[in-house]
């Protein structure tokens, strides 16, 4: 195995491990069934920008699949972490391909918007789990709140990700992304 999958594997194997730190503190801290707070995603959109959608998919499902061992397992709710994992990536893939001058990475605007889309396909998904898993009550006893949310707490989670990647992703060397980024700016 090459140096750089090697090291691939290990900051996805960090992200994931940090995405369920992230996940069992929060589930700790407030215990409402088909309910938390979505701060899990934030290492899971990291893994799909540094190292693209495919390892973001992977890092979401292995991080989903031990928070699943330690806490319970419901396999549906994997579909959110999925979203967190992937999306993000695609709209920056999709930006670099196009190299459309009136939409700017470095902007916050940008981050909220596709912090926001990701956060309605990852409720639709946390939806679908809980009326599968929980039944229509608890679905829709927490339909409302989730939804209330994603307006409040998108700018805090794109906020966070636009300060973290702009200031690590040139310093991760072996991703070779220093230069996508450049392009980007």
């Amino acid at each position: 195995m090459q140096r750089k999958n090697i090291q691939k594997l290990a900051l996805g194997g960090v992200l994931a491990a940090l995405s369920v730190v992230l996940k069992l503190t929060l589930e700790m801290w407030i215990t409402i069934p088909g309910f938390g707070f979505p701060f899990y995603g934030i290492p899971l959109i990291l893994a799909g920008l540094y190292l693209g959608p495919l390892y973001g998919l992977i890092v979401a499902v292995v991080a989903d699949t031990t928070f699943g061992i330690v806490q319970g397992y419901l396999p549906l709710y994997a579909l959110s972490s999925i979203a967190w994992g992937v999306i993000p990536s695609l709209f920056k893939r999709v930006i670099i391909k196009h190299k459309n001058p009136h939409i700017n990475p470095k902007n916050l605007g940008y981050w909220v918007f596709v912090i926001m889309i990701t956060y309605v396909v990852a409720t639709l998904g946390n939806t679908l789990a809980n009326y599968v898993h929980l039944g229509i009550e608890v679905m829709k006893a927490t339909l409302y709140y989730r939804l209330a949310l994603i307006p409040v707490l998108s700018p805090i989670i794109a906020f966070i990700v636009n300060v973290v990647y702009l200031r690590t992703v040139d310093h991760l060397s072996f991703l070779n992304k220093g230069e996508a980024l450049k392009k980007e700016r």
